[in-house]
């Protein structure tokens, strides 16, 4: 593969191109620090640098062809110094059997891949948000594709904050405590608070429920945090779940939860809300609650608030059933009004749900006078944004009643029932190889699990507990998955697999023991010379190896049946009995544990009777080969041999390459019996070569014998 170097400076980047590399202009992180620095209330806050660039990705990206005839195009991305990457196609078309990867450099983290399933009627496309400061693009083109891909980048994102905790850094700030802390009292509507990634920004959102209960997936955030978009207009911004630490004082987080893509359905400037469909609904294994809603506009009795603040894992504040206040932001009476008791929040925290004693929703987080429970923080009514507007677009009653009902509240809901259960947590369990196999490199072998789910899974192999490679980056959970296994892998016996649910990394399977990777090696046998005199003759047998051998059998098999073997020799060093019979089974072993060292050399000496004087074809069949440990060496067979075992004299009748008169009663006898003969007998008795035996050839053969 020609590999290309080329430096340009386009604008806006720079643009070096070694072996499908780009990368970026340095970030001038003291200048967008600066600027962060004066963000207004009511505005979402940054995490990511937007470089705005135009590369088409067959433009710049390497190509090589697979053996199986594929394309493989491929493109690094680096920004200096990022936490995280993530790039924007504004052209993006995936032809069918083609497919995106998308991942950093130490494949830590991967998304995709992706396919024709992506294509969205805009033609573009976003992804999850990759640790580190380099992208890995990997596109693969299907041999006989007759359409071509489209991918054109215009933006790629440059992550100076750690939102996700890629490196576990956390504001020591008191913005709330962690959910984890919760006793219980709010587990479910923790579930259904959502870290909202939108390019660049972020904020606090909800999973919030409808009158039908068909667990349509819209979500509830700040119209501030999406205020670039209009109602109808599809987007990609990314939808954390369960972004939450484990431990009540953790600061760790949970980032493998997530969709990517949503269409805004209706905002309303003064009440501050947006409320989004996602494209696609969460995950079984996400356990994602639906919560309910309060539209009344009482002033409600406050119990928690549930957020995001700065993109730190999901915290909670709580309010001791105090009263909210009515208060307006642009206009009078379009927010609730108040200050926590315990917590507060930050940027991050727009969008996030404000909860009522009855656990439902009435509000959703415009912003404040302070950060972190210092001042009041103002929450767009529920109740006025349900009228809003007037319009479909710029209200919720539309969407959030969509049967009509005219329901003053509605619970929220798992599974689309009034106050159902949780889902079943996902669950797998490995049945092979799951301990004391021994499997055959450069073979197939059917990987088998059970599970409770429908969401695909990866399959990895460690060694000595260690990862050693990826078999399968993602695969439909049926229960089996065919795996060949690579004909040079290393031979070991502290192989285990490992599979996950890639909905939920913390589900997975692993092999209770260790099973074992064996490489058979191999051998070749074939008839490398043979001789006959008289009513006998034999065969001498080579043998090829590249690993040691055991013990082994094989058939000498002739075609017609015109010889029967009677011994065997070993012609090797490794004092092995060998054995035989008359079928032409041949069977060698040591009793001493002896074996026959690799290379090239003379295996056994074959000896055998002549029973018909004809032409006969000698083959080597059904071999089995046996390694020291007891495993199945590969035999390739060498090409059968043609002997013709008419010796050549005429009037020799028995064969005993001599004319006499033997000879002469053998043929007088033949012509008197008129039976069967052989077709050997016939030629050499057939003096004259008439095809008839008769006097004329006795008297022709007694001249041969008296001259």
């Amino acid at each position: 593969m020609k590999k290309l170097v080329q430096t340009l400076i386009i604008i806006g980047f720079a643009f070096t191109s070694q072996a499908g590399m780009i990368e970026m202009n340095r970030v001038d992180l003291e200048s967008i620090l600066l600027e962060d620095s004066n963000r207004q209330p009511g505005q979402a806050e940054r995490y990511a640098y937007a470089h705005d660039v135009n590369i088409n990705f067959f433009d710049v990206a390497t190509s090589e062809t697979l053996e199986n005839g594929n394309t493989l195009w491929r493109l690094r991305l680096k920004s200096e110094s990022a936490i995280g990457m993530k790039v924007y196609f504004n052209e993006f078309y995936l032809p069918n059997l083609s497919s995106l990867l998308i991942f950093n450099d130490d494949r830590s983290m991967v998304d995709g891949p992706f396919n024709s399933d992506n294509n969205h009627i805009d033609g573009k496309f976003g992804h999850a948000l990759l640790k580190g400061e380099y992208l890995i693009l990997e596109y693969t083109e299907p041999q006989y594709s007759n359409e071509e891909a489209r991918l054109n980048i215009s933006t790629i994102y440059h992550a100076y904050k750690d939102i996700l905790g890629f490196y576990n850094n956390e504001s020591e700030r008191n913005c709330g405590i962690n959910v984890a802390c919760d006793e219980g009292e709010f587990s479910d509507q923790i579930k259904s608070v959502i870290f909202l990634d939108m390019n660049g920004y972020i904020c606090s959102a909800v999973l919030i429920n409808n009158t039908s209960y068909d667990l349509t997936p819209y979500v509830l955030t700040a119209n501030h945090c999406v205020d670039s978009e209009s109602p109808g207009d599809h987007n990609y911004f990314t939808f954390y779940f369960n972004h939450q630490s484990s431990g009540c004082n953790n600061s760790n987080s949970y980032y493998n939860n997530y969709r990517t893509g949503s269409t805004l359905r209706a905002s309303y400037y003064y009440s501050d809300f947006a409320l989004l469909e996602m494209d696609y609904t969460p995950a079984s294994s996400f356990n994602a609650y639906y919560a309910g809603w309060d539209k009344s506009s009482s002033n409600p009795q406050v119990s928690t608030g549930i957020h995001h603040p700065s993109g730190a894992p999901k915290k909670i504040n709580y309010d001791n059933n105090d009263t909210a206040y009515n208060d307006g932001w642009y206009s009078s009476n379009t927010h609730w009004r108040l200050s926590w008791d315990s917590g507060g929040t930050e940027g991050g925290s727009s969008g996030s749900p404000l909860f009522n004693d009855e656990k439902l929703i009435v509000g959703q987080l415009h912003g404040g006078t302070g950060e972190c429970g210092n001042g009041n923080d103002l929450y767009g009514k529920i109740s006025r944004s349900w009228t809003g507007g007037g319009s479909s677009t710029t209200r919720l009653s539309n969407w959030l009643d969509p049967l009509g009902t005219n329901q003053e509240s509605i619970s929220g809901t798992f599974n689309g029932e009034g106050g159902g259960n949780p889902p079943e947590p996902h669950q797998i369990t490995l049945i092979s190889p799951n301990g004391g196999e021994s499997l055959q490199a450069g073979q197939s072998y059917t990987i088998t699990w059970e599970d409770n789910f429908d969401d695909n899974i990866s399959i990895k192999l460690y060694k000595g507990g260690v990862f050693a490679t990826t078999i399968s980056s993602t695969t439909e959970s049926d229960g089996q998955y065919s795996w060949n296994i690579p004909s040079n892998i290393e031979e070991r016996t502290d192989y285990k697999i490992k599979i996950t649910d890639l909905s939920d990394s913390n589900t997975f399977a692993y092999s209770d023991n260790n099973f074992s990777i064996y490489s058979p090696g191999t051998a070749s046998i074939s008839i490398s010379d043979y001789s006959y005199s008289g009513n006998s003759g034999s065969i001498k047998v080579d043998l090829q190896n590249d690993v040691p051998i055991a013990g082994y059998q094989f058939m000498v098999e002739d075609s017609p049946n015109n010889i029967n073997i009677t011994s065997v020799e070993d012609l090797t060093e490794s004092d092995f009995s060998v054995s035989t019979n008359t079928d032409g089974q041949v069977i060698a072993f040591s009793f001493s544990g002896g074996t026959i060292n690799e290379g090239s050399q003379s295996l056994v000496s074959i000896n055998f009777d002549i029973i018909n004087y004809e032409e006969t074809t000698l083959c080597l069949n059904q071999p089995v080969f046996s390694s020291s440990n007891a495993n199945a060496v590969a035999v390739d067979i060498g090409s059968c041999v043609t002997l013709d075992l008419n010796q050549g004299i005429a009037g020799d009748i028995n064969f005993d390459q001599v004319t006499n008169v033997l000879d002469v009663v053998i043929l007088v006898n033949i012509i008197l019996d008129s039976g069967s003969i052989s077709d050997s007998e016939l030629v050499a008795g057939d003096m004259n070569q008439d095809g008839i035996l008769n006097v004329l050839d006795i008297v022709q053969l007694v001249n041969i014998i008296l001259s």
